[in-house]
């Protein structure tokens, strides 16, 4: 088994990257019904979204606007 694991020395932290479900949780609590949000697709996946309201038990739609853009609204 230890053959499998290299220990290594001297390997920095990573800095903590912002945690985005908090971004989208507090996005969707400050969202009223018919607001809605531009993002870019690329950034973010739309599916992201959709998980983090259901869990509030917020109800939102996407359309995709281009090929990079779509626009979240909250619509309950």
């Amino acid at each position: 088994m230890s053959e499998d694991f290299k220990i290594e020395k001297g390997i920095p932290i990573p800095i903590k990257r912002a945690n985005s479900k908090n971004n989208f949780v507090n996005i969707l609590r400050s969202m009223g019904v018919g607001d809605s949000i531009l993002f870019d697709r690329t950034e973010i996946r739309p599916s992201s979204f959709y998980v983090c309201a259901r869990r509030l038990g917020i109800v939102v739609t996407v359309r995709e606007i281009d090929e990079k853009q779509s626009r979240l609204w909250r619509t309950e």
